[in-house]
């Protein structure tokens, strides 16, 4: 007889396809498994098929007369053993777009229907794999000339992880800077986390990356920089330089009662093309010329910021709801951002050569990691590496490096 297919249901217990109908396990005897249809259990169907198989060989031994008292369910069956085969995968460094792609290029149609969509098999494959974390490889703690990379790792048994990467070197340079950058991205981080952060100082007139961070979500914002604080006891920054995360913001504030802090031009043109795009609608005319004179507020004498703004909001009328954001965001008196915080114009050049460093710096990272789906922790760290070794060169021998 043909071979059966074994799978495991939701809840791990034992499933057995054979022939387009399921069946679950009724119990076993020396060397014999039983199974009785799955659809046994329903009681508006009753269905008494049944199958015998070898426990040692797991050949079909006996098929039941019994007639199934209901259809088969080609597709339904296709879907599970896709499911079965996701937890396989979620315990494996296999890119998930390509176990998606492999495991449904036979899919029939009504199949490919019923599948949901990508972002809740990610969240799936997500959960397996936050259960079934192998440890850290030890050569993946170490970058590749073999110092230590790996600072800290708060483990799974805490209920939000972080992780933490830099080197002697570079913590040095962290110490002994005045000031900080951290940039922050949700894009392309393994799946057992949210947020990739990355710390920079000035160093020979550039701001350079000098600590890698993984964060689970922001509540650890706050085990970060008091790790920070164990790993640098006398760190006392003077200026926080925010990619415009108000969590960040907070928690820096409240670690450092003293710090000033201060946006990053670079930032502050992001939020503003990405509000400004997601605001508007089809009907509105096109006003992105207009875009760039709110981007340009920043670059005006303070006091004559809110002037500024009363008259592009009378040549933009039609984009109320973009903005109402930028005012209560920006420019009121209760703004999550106030003028002080986002205006370079007293420190223009300053302000924009940090600007253009941190732009190089943030492309040159999410350009590196776009390549591939970094979704595996291991995967993601091994790239890592290889970052935190360009990172050590001028911009343009890695960006030369990069393209090789």
């Amino acid at each position: 007889m043909m071979d059966a297919v074994f799978l495991n249901t939701s809840r791990n217990s034992p499933l057995l396809i054979y022939q387009s109908y399921s069946y679950i396990r009724d119990g076993s005897y020396k060397n014999k498994t039983y199974w009785k249809c799955e659809k046994s259990r329903n009681p508006k169907i009753k269905c008494h098929a049944r199958i015998h198989t070898d426990s040692v060989t797991n050949e079909v031994l006996f098929v039941s007369g019994e007639i199934h008292q209901h259809g088969e369910n080609t597709s339904e069956l296709e879907i599970r053993k896709f499911y079965n085969d996701l937890r396989q995968c979620s315990t494996t460094d296999e890119l998930l777009s390509d176990f998606v792609t492999s495991s449904t290029s036979k899919f029939s149609v009504e199949a490919r229907e019923k599948l949901t969509k990508i972002k809740h098999i990610k969240q799936l494959v997500h959960y397996h794999r936050k259960k079934k974390t192998k440890d850290f490889p030890l050569e993946q703690s170490k970058t590749l000339k073999d110092d230590k990379f790996l600072y800290y790792d708060s483990g799974e048994e805490l209920e939000h992880r972080l992780m933490i990467f830099s080197t002697d070197k570079k913590l040095n340079l962290l110490k002994d800077s005045l000031d900080f950058h951290m940039d922050s991205s949700q894009k392309s981080v393994p799946d057992l986390f949210a947020k990739f952060c990355i710390l920079y100082v000035n160093h020979q007139g550039h701001f350079t990356p000098v600590l890698f961070a993984l964060l689970e979500n922001k509540s650890c914002y706050d085990l970060l920089f008091r790790q920070i604080l164990v790993l640098i006891p006398n760190w006392n920054p003077l200026l926080f330089i925010s990619d415009f995360e108000s969590e960040s913001i907070g928690c820096v504030k409240n670690i450092f009662p003293e710090i000033n802090v201060s946006g990053l031009h670079f930032h502050y043109k992001q939020v503003i093309m990405r509000e400004f795009e997601a605001r508007k609608n089809e009907a509105q005319p096109d006003a992105s010329g207009n875009m760039h004179k709110f981007i340009q507020l920043a670059c005006i004498p303070r006091q004559e910021v809110i002037e500024g703004f009363c008259q592009l909001e009378l040549e933009n009328k039609a984009y109320v709801q973009f903005l109402t954001y930028f005012h209560q965001t920006f420019v009121s008196a209760q703004a999550i951002f106030p003028i002080d915080f986002w205006n370079i114009h007293d420190s223009p050049i300053d302000s924009l050569k940090t600007s253009n460093d941190i732009e190089y710096w943030h492309d040159f990272f999410q350009n590196s990691m776009n390549d591939k789906d970094y979704t595996s922790l291991q995967l993601f760290t091994q790239k890592l590496q290889e970052l935190e070794r360009l990172s050590n060169t001028t911009f343009p021998q890695a960006t030369n490096e990069l393209s090789k």
